[in-house]
Formats: structure tokens, sequence, C-alpha cells
């Protein structure tokens, strides 16, 4: 599995390891072209805390609900988590 398809699943992932926590940080510092992520990251992980989405994603959403082209296809494996939010 490439490393940016196992970012997204380890994202999307409920509950992680120590060992999955350790690699996902470790390989959105690392990456600069998986930066994105990080914040995708970050967004979910204070979702569960704080109830907040970014603008960028909700813009996305809205594209998506809208039937209209998105600006990263990537942000689709996070809609149901969007929708769970809202």
């Amino acid at each position: 599995m490439k490393t940016k398809e196992k970012i997204l699943e380890l994202i999307s992932k409920e509950n992680l390891t120590k060992a999955e926590k350790n690699f996902l940080l470790k390989s959105l510092t690392e990456e600069p072209e998986l930066s994105k992520y990080k914040v995708i990251y970050n967004l979910l992980s204070d979702m569960k805390n704080r109830f907040h989405l970014d603008t960028e994603l909700i813009s996305e959403y809205v594209l998506y609900k809208n039937n209209l082209p998105l600006e990263d296809e990537s942000l689709l494996k996070f809609i149901p988590e969007i929708e769970k939010h809202i």
C-alpha cells in the first residue's frame, strides 16, 4: 500500500494503535505533499472534542452535496465523518 493510501486509511480509522498513530504523525510531518492531510487529521481529531468544521471542508462538502466537482477527490473518504459531525 502506498503511503498516501495508508495515511487516508489511518485518518479515517476510529481508534489508532500507538504504532499507527506514530506512523501517521511521522509521515505527515516528514512528507510535504501530505501536509494537507495533517490538517484533515487534526480537524477530524478536533471534531471528536469541539464540533467545529473548517470552511474548506464545509465548502468541499457543499460541492459534493450539489454534485459539483471537488477540488480534492480524496476528501470523499471523509464525507461520512463530516455528516456524522453535522
